[in-house]
């Protein structure tokens, strides 16, 4: 408090007051309506969207083009591009998907690269009035799928080699995921060992030539997702080799035959003579050699929502030259008229996760139901819990310097508090911006390429059907956000 009384934190809050007025102003005449009504509405909108199948991309005021059609750039590349970039290749509109995920990954780069001054100035900004006013800076795991997704650009225009590049930058993504998220995984890992040890077909097979609970520790900070489609690209490719630690991977955190299967499949070249009788348990075998891996993206993730809390608190200046204040008590009649009330309110405001929802539990293909590989609403959870102490501690800070500016206002008069007060309460907004459209869960099933897909719900109503060459591998991936909207997409061997 010396510092206050000195006339130091005066000096200080009056330089605050200044840059707030200043920039509400600039706020005020650019029309940032984010920054006071927060994004609630605009995710609303983005997911319905994807529901309804709106894919007249050239309408969106996000998205910039050139007279010729040419994207050029994009309003908060990292919340909007990989929003856009992710509908324009569930849209079949892949180059327009590549382009908006190459702003995405610039976006990614000024955020890593931008200097330590801007991210101060940023950071009094945020702390001034909220987190809406910067751009979106994106979750960890939001990352990896960008180049995930970006890679079935790629792969559905027939661009082997491009794919393969954006392969390689999903699992360094998720392995740089894995080194920030350490301490966390090496605390799951702790819970993990001290288990009693689990008993399934895979771990009865491998019989403890693998450690289980040291890939199980991270598969909520990496995404056996991007794992799996990542082996499956490099089958596609003619390299299973390259997919066999992929796979590994996969079925050592998922604990499923299906995925044991895969694995055993791309060890031995997909000659299933090779293969022990007990993994073949219930596995199609086909006569070519040939497979269908159908990936089912089911539902919605967990959404971000707003907690938002005021309270209105009243002060008494002891006199008007001393900036400390008390809450009123007893009988003591204070005026108005003599700038002796100030009134307040601390503002409080942080994102919290939403819920997640199904499409349909599963899917059948030809007769196969999929099965669970990847659940994001763990993901994402985990993830939400590890940064959560940072989130509130930042939110406290804002509330604190909010309410100090506040108080400074109204100590020059107890309208210009009651308008700063107003303007905070406005401002009360935390960032609920994030991967919009991302399924609840990932789900796959494989089956024996026989020349022909048929695809149904759980109550056996095709969703869609379609001939095959009996001689190829093919990846189809099938989104469905809600009943009644399907997105389909078929990758089929270089």
């Amino acid at each position: 408090m010396a510092f206050f009384k000195n006339g130091g934190g005066s000096a200080m809050l009056r330089v605050l007051l200044k840059v707030f007025i200043l920039v509400f102003t600039l706020l005020v005449l650019n029309a940032c309506s984010s920054v006071f009504l927060g994004y609630e509405e605009e995710n609303k909108n983005k997911i319905y969207s994807l529901d309804t199948k709106d894919c007249e991309l050239l309408t969106k005021k996000e998205l910039k083009y050139s007279k010729e059609n040419v994207l050029e750039k994009i309003k908060d590349p990292l919340y909007n591009g990989n929003y856009y970039g992710y509908q324009a290749f569930l849209c079949k509109s892949y180059k327009d998907s590549i382009k908006l995920f190459d702003l995405v990954e610039d976006g990614y780069k000024d955020k890593d690269e931008k200097n330590l001054l801007l991210k101060i100035g940023e950071g009094v900004l945020e702390g001034l009035f909220n987190d809406n006013i910067t751009d979106y800076s994106g979750q960890y795991y939001e990352k990896m799928l960008t180049n995930t997704y970006k890679s079935m650009s790629y792969l559905a225009l027939g661009e082997y080699d491009e794919a393969g590049v954006e392969i390689k930058r999903a699992l360094d993504r998720q392995k740089r995921n894995k080194e920030e998220f350490e301490s966390d995984i090496l605390s799951e890992l702790n819970y993990l060992q001290q288990k009693p040890r689990e008993s399934n077909e895979v771990i009865d097979i491998i019989n403890n030539s693998v450690p289980i609970p040291a890939y199980k520790s991270y598969a909520n900070y990496s995404n056996p997702f991007v794992s799996y489609f990542s082996a499956l690209y490099y089958i596609l490719d003619g390299r299973s080799n390259n997919s066999i630690d992929l796979l590994k991977e996969v079925y050592s955190q998922e604990n499923d035959l299906l995925f044991y299967q895969d694995y055993e499949l791309a060890k031995n070249n997909f000659n299933t003579k090779r293969i022990a009788n007990k993994v073949k348990k219930g596995m199609q075998i086909s006569k070519t050699n040939k497979y269908i891996w159908v990936i089912y993206e089911n539902g919605k993730s967990k959404s971000l929502k707003e907690f938002n809390l005021s309270l209105p608190i009243v002060f008494i200046k002891k006199n008007d030259n001393d900036i400390d204040y008390k809450i009123p008590f007893g009988n003591e009649k204070y005026s108005v008229y003599a700038n002796q009330l100030a009134v307040s309110s601390l503002v409080f405001s942080i994102a919290i996760l939403g819920d997640s929802s199904d499409a349909y539990p599963f899917i059948v293909a030809n007769n196969q139901k999929t099965r669970l590989l990847s659940d994001m609403d763990k993901i994402i959870g985990a993830e939400y819990k590890a940064t959560l102490i940072p989130r509130i501690s930042k939110s406290f800070l804002r509330a604190i310097t909010k309410t100090m500016i506040s108080v400074k206002a109204n100590k020059e008069n107890l309208y210009s508090g009651i308008g700063v007060d107003l303007v905070n309460n406005l401002l009360n907004h935390s960032d609920i911006r994030y991967f919009i459209g991302l399924p609840k869960n990932y789900q796959a099933i494989r089956i024996a390429n026989s020349g022909s897909i048929n695809i149904a719900s759980p109550n056996s109503q095709t969703l869609f059907s379609q001939e095959l060459d009996i001689n190829k591998h093919y990846v189809i991936l099938v989104k469905i956000p809600t009943i009644g909207t399907e997105y389909i997409t078929i990758f089929e061997e270089r």
